[in-house]
């Protein structure tokens, strides 16, 4: 069973075809006030592209798209925003990146209108920001070993560290 529709499927059928990643963030919350939130959304195209009300902001992107392990685990890949302006890398630092929602849509030019397919939903991790670009990792979610906190040092795991035993119990040489 298909996962695109009709008209899309119809675009990419043709001889010659314009492609597109679409990137939208649609929600980052400030890191100093949740309530205030902003939208973010860019494409590899070489000029902005309107789709479904919103502009796309044309920037170099590199996308490993998210792929699936043989058993079904969790996918997960990468999105990576390159020579970004520093109004860009700001809001690196005032919003909070980690968490937050991603789209990653694959578009097809028919004629004058963009035809997408959602290639990914996911969240972002925490971000890699270097001179040249702004990288996240996405994910289909996360796990509940995740988001439970770990047991650092339990006895039956480290049983030789002094520390885990009864000091009146060790033996003294």
């Amino acid at each position: 069973m298909p996962r695109a529709y009709t008209a899309y499927e119809a675009a990419a059928e043709k001889p010659e075809i314009i492609t597109a990643w679409l990137v939208g963030i649609p929600s980052l919350p400030a890191v100093n006030d949740p309530s205030t939130t902003i939208e973010l959304y860019f494409t590899d195209h070489s000029a902005e592209i309107l789709y479904e009300g919103k502009t796309y902001l044309p920037s170099p992107l590199s996308i490993s798209a998210p792929k699936a392990s043989k058993d079904m685990e969790k996918a997960s890949g990468a999105v990576a925003l390159c020579n970004l302006p520093n109004q860009f890398s700001g809001y690196a630092k005032n919003y909070r990146i980690k968490d937050g929602k991603i789209t990653v849509i694959h578009a097809v030019l028919n004629e004058s209108t963009w035809i997408g397919m959602t290639t990914f939903v996911g969240i972002m991790d925490a971000p890699t920001i270097t001179e040249s670009q702004i990288s996240v990792n996405i994910s289909a979610g996360r796990s509940v070993a995740a988001l439970i906190p770990r047991e650092l040092y339990h006895l039956s795991r480290f049983p030789h560290l002094p520390s885990s035993k009864d000091p009146r119990t060790v033996n003294l040489k």
